[in-house]
C-alpha cells in the first residue's frame, strides 16, 4: 500500500476537478486491480471521503461517502450531504456519480439562525462531467407534498475554467430554484407560457398593492407553480401569499423546507424565498412582506416542467454495425443526450431536441459485455435528469491480428527484420529479438523494421513480433521466425 493522489483532469491552475487523495492498493492477479481509497475534492473543495476502483475487464468504478461540509455564503451557510455517490469514469476524463441522500444545514439562512443542524430527507446529488459539457454539480430535493406529484426542487452549480483570472480561474454558475431541476428559468419556457418576471413596476401582470405588497396572476387548470420571490440587499424576504380564497402561505420560521397539504415552503439560499405550490387556484394572489424584512426585489412565478418522454432501442444494422433509434417529446429548450454507460465506457452516442432519429454509431472501447443507454435531459443548459431506457450487449473489442512473414537479414554485426502489417495495429508492434551471444532486445517499433547492431558472434536469431492495440496496448497473437544465422558479406 502506498500514499498517491489521482485526478481525472490535467491540473488547471492548481486546481484540478475531481481528485481522490489516499492509499493505492494494488492486486496483480488475474484480473488485476487497483483501489485508492482517501479524501475526494470537487473543484478544489473536498465533499467526503471515497474511493475510485479499477478492474482489468471491468472498468473504472467511482464511490464517494459524503459528510463533509460544503460552504456557501463565504462560510455563513454550511450544507452537509449524507450518503453515498456511486457512479463510473470513462478512459478520456468523463465521469457520472449519483445518489439518494439526506442533507443537513447549519447556520445563517436570512434571518433564522440554525445553531445545531437542521435536516431533511427525500434528496438526490448528481456530479457529471460529459465530453464538451463543464463539470456539474445538480442537488434535488423531491417534494412529499401528495398534490406536487414528487416535483424536485434544488440548485445547480457549474464549474468552469477560465484562463483571463489566472487568481481564481474555477468559475462558478450558481441557479438555485428557477432553472434547476423540475422548475422552468425565468423566461419564456416550458409549454410556451410566459414565466413572467413581476417585479415593482414591471409589466406584464405585476401590480403594485398597498402595504408593500406584490402580486401576480395563475390561470385556470395549472397542475402546480413555483413562485419565487427576491429580495433587495441581498437578502431573502419573509412573505405570506394569500390565495384567491383568502388561504395564507406563510415563510416558516424555525425550518428551511416546511410541508404542507398542497405546497411546500423553501427560505431559500442568498435573497430568495420559494413556495411550490400544488394545484394553486386560479385568479390574483397577493405576495404581502411580513414585519421586518427586506423590501422585495422580485417575484415571479414559474412553471414546472413536464416529465420529459424519451425512448430508445439499438438493433443491428447492415455489415454488422449498429444502429441507435430513439424518439423525444419535443419541449421547449430540451435537449436529450443518449449516453452508452458501461464499465468504463460513458460515451455519448446522439442527442435530440425532439422527434424521432436513427443514428449508426460504433461501440464505445471497452471490454465485451451488457451496457445501459441513458437518456441524459437538459433543460435549457441546464442538467434535468436521467432516464435508463435499455440496454444492449457490445461485443468484445477485437485483438490486433497476427503479422505477415518476418524476414531477418544480417549484415556484419547488424541483424534487420522486417514483417508484413497486422491488421487492427494502430499501436504499433512489440518486438522480441533473441541474439546468439545471450541478449534480448526489446522494443515498441511504430514501423515495420527493426535494426540490432553489435552482434560479434555466428548463430541464429530469433524474432518475434506482436501487434499492439492502440487503445489500451493490448497485443495480438505473435509471429515468429528464425534466421540470419551466418553474416552476408558487405
Amino acid at each position: 500500500m502506498i500514499g498517491l493522489a489521482v485526478s481525472f483532469f490535467r491540473k488547471i491552475g492548481g486546481t484540478t476537478a475531481l481528485m481522490w487523495d489516499g492509499d493505492l492498493t494494488v492486486g496483480w492477479g488475474a484480473p488485476w486491480k487497483f483501489k485508492l481509497e482517501g479524501s475526494t475534492s470537487v473543484v478544489g473543495q473536498q465533499i467526503g471521503s471515497g474511493s475510485v476502483e479499477y478492474e482489468d475487464g471491468s472498468g473504472g468504478k467511482l464511490s464517494v461517502k459524503l459528510g463533509r461540509k460544503i460552504s456557501f455564503n463565504e462560510g455563513a451557510l454550511e450544507l452537509t450531504p449524507t450518503g453515498t455517490l456511486v457512479g463510473q469514469a470513462s478512459n478520456f476524463g468523463e465521469f457520472d456519480m449519483g445518489s439518494q441522500l439526506q442533507f443537513c444545514i447549519k447556520g445563517k439562512v436570512m434571518w433564522k439562525t440554525f445553531e445545531e443542524p437542521w435536516c431533511a430527507a427525500k434528496s438526490e446529488m448528481r456530479i457529471t462531467r460529459y465530453k464538451g459539457q463543464p463539470v456539474t454539480q445538480a442537488f434535488c430535493m423531491r417534494s412529499g407534498v401528495p398534490m406536487l406529484g414528487g416535483v424536485r426542487v434544488g440548485y445547480v452549480a457549474r464549474y468552469s475554467y477560465d484562463e483571463s483570472r489566472p487568481s481564481t480561474p474555477w468559475q462558478v454558475s450558481f441557479d438555485w430554484i428557477a432553472g434547476a431541476c423540475d422548475v422552468a428559468d425565468y423566461g419564456d419556457k416550458a409549454s410556451g407560457a410566459r414565466a413572467a418576471r413581476l417585479a415593482d413596476g414591471a409589466s406584464g401582470s405585476a401590480r403594485r398593492l398597498a402595504g408593500d405588497a406584490s402580486g401576480f396572476d395563475i390561470a385556470p387548470g395549472a397542475s402546480a407553480k413555483v413562485v419565487t420571490v427576491r429580495g433587495q440587499g441581498g437578502q431573502a424576504p419573509r412573505v405570506t401569499l394569500v390565495a384567491p380564497d383568502g388561504r395564507r402561505y406563510e415563510t416558516p420560521d424555525d425550518r428551511m423546507v416546511d410541508e404542507s397539504v398542497d405546497a411546500m415552503v423553501l427560505t431559500g439560499q442568498g435573497d430568495t424565498t420559494a413556495f411550490v405550490l400544488g394545484r394553486p387556484a386560479a385568479g390574483h394572489w397577493r405576495v404581502v412582506t411580513e414585519e421586518g424584512s427586506p423590501a422585495l426585489a422580485g417575484v415571479a412565478a414559474l412553471d414546472v416542467l413536464p416529465q420529459p418522454r424519451a425512448t430508445a432501442r439499438v438493433r443491428r444494422g447492415r455489415h454488422g454495425g449498429w444502429v441507435l433509434q430513439t424518439s423525444v417529446e419535443r419541449q421547449p429548450g430540451q435537449v436529450v443526450r443518449f449516453v452508452e454507460r458501461g464499465g468504463p465506457v460513458l460515451r455519448e452516442l446522439a442527442r435530440s431536441s425532439g422527434g424521432s432519429a436513427s443514428a449508426a454509431f460504433t461501440p464505445g472501447f471497452g471490454p465485451g459485455g451488457r451496457r445501459s443507454i441513458v437518456a441524459v435531459v437538459e433543460q435549457d443548459g441546464r442538467p434535468r435528469m436521467e432516464l435508463e431506457l435499455g440496454s444492449y450487449v457490445a461485443p468484445a473489442p477485437l485483438k490486433p491480428g497476427r503479422p505477415g512473414a518476418i524476414r531477418i537479414v544480417r549484415r556484419g554485426g547488424a541483424v534487420t527484420a522486417t514483417w508484413g502489417a497486422a491488421r487492427r495495429a494502430a499501436g504499433g508492434y512489440e518486438v522480441f529479438v533473441q541474439l546468439p551471444d545471450g541478449r534480448t532486445v526489446s522494443r515498441l517499433q511504430r514501423g515495420r523494421r527493426i535494426v540490432v547492431r553489435g552482434l560479434r558472434v555466428r548463430g541464429a536469431v530469433v524474432v518475434t513480433v506482436r501487434g499492439v492495440r492502440a487503445a489500451d496496448e493490448a497485443t495480438g497473437a505473435p509471429r515468429t521466425a528464425r534466421g540470419g544465422g551466418a553474416a552476408r558479406r558487405r
